[in-house]
């Protein structure tokens, strides 16, 4: 008999309404987020039960959670021996996937056997040139991902000169809020970082690294003492900010944090400080002298994103 995936425990704390509905995914993946599996498969479901059966449990669970969106399946192949599915929720799409007999879901597969690339591999993406790249870098404020992309871009903002701009993933409601992945902390952040970007532009990497040292709370009263203009503008011109900040991500269709875009490419290279340079410089139409500095020896980066 095929294993059945728990719903969570009927406690109070589980059964009180989130506030939106990134925060219910958020719980969600928490439940369902499943290591390597190692036993073997017994049998297997088709493709359209495996999306019944999906759809059905994941509503459940966001029922208890007291949404009110649904979760609908798009689209179910097979990949590496298990069943990839196009989810989306409430407009959010992103894959989840399920062992060939329905009775486990997870939200990411590593595979053990593909050969990590190299830098070098990643210095020959097929970037358009210009004169000034023009670099575009969009995150979450409270993306672990997001964070290590930041870290590895500043060093290179801190050695060439280029056009770069940093922008936020999230969704602007009707009343005037926003819904982001991590919650209204994320938009607080993410409207704190926009912030410092305007009022400190030679120095908001500096309070964005502060933060970051601990992105789950983003603790910007510490990191900003010096930037009495960060709390001001969240009050006053903050919502305006972001509002325009995130069209960017809308209108390319950027979903993913982080996305690094240059030259209007997505770079698909390594996430790491040399990775990320040589991506750079290579956008030039003439690289400057300090292309040739080498910045980090770091050969792998996170390759996970939110």
């Amino acid at each position: 008999m095929t294993e059945e995936l728990p719903l969570p425990p009927e406690d109070k704390q589980v059964v009180e309404k989130p506030k939106n509905i990134y925060k219910i995914l958020t719980i969600v993946f928490a439940i369902l987020l499943i290591i390597t599996i190692i036993k073997p498969f017994s049998g297997g479901i088709s493709e359209g039960e495996v999306k019944t059966k999906t759809e059905e449990r994941l509503n459940s669970i966001l029922e208890l959670q007291g949404a009110v969106v649904t979760v609908n399946i798009n689209d179910v192949t097979e990949e590496n021996d298990l069943y990839k599915m196009t989810m989306d929720v409430g407009g959010q799409v992103m894959d989840m996937y399920a062992t060939k007999d329905g009775s486990l879901l997870f939200t990411s597969v590593l595979d053990m056997e593909e050969p990590l690339p190299s830098i070098t591999g990643s210095t020959t993406q097929e970037i358009p040139k210009a004169k000034t790249p023009e670099v575009k870098l969009f995150v979450m404020s409270q993306c672990p991902f997001g964070t290590i992309a930041e870290a590895a871009i500043k060093p290179v903002l801190d050695l060439i000169d280029f056009d770069f701009t940093l922008y936020f993933i999230a969704t602007a409601m009707p009343d005037g809020s926003f819904q982001s992945l991590h919650g209204q902390p994320e938009v607080d952040g993410d409207i704190r970082q926009l912030c410092a970007a305007k009022y400190y532009p030679d120095t908001y990497m500096d309070y964005i690294m502060c933060v970051n040292k601990d992105y789950q709370n983003l603790p910007w009263e510490e990191c900003s003492k010096d930037m009495p203009k960060i709390k001001e503008c969240f009050d006053e011109e903050g919502k305006e900010l972001l509002s325009e900040n995130i069209k960017e991500a809308q209108k390319l269709g950027v979903g993913g944090s982080p996305t690094l875009i240059i030259n209007d490419a997505t770079f698909q290279g390594q996430r790491t400080v040399e990775g990320y340079k040589q991506a750079v410089c290579n956008a030039f139409n003439t690289p400057p002298d300090e292309c040739d500095e080498v910045l980090s020896t770091q050969e792998a980066g996170a390759t996970g994103s939110c």
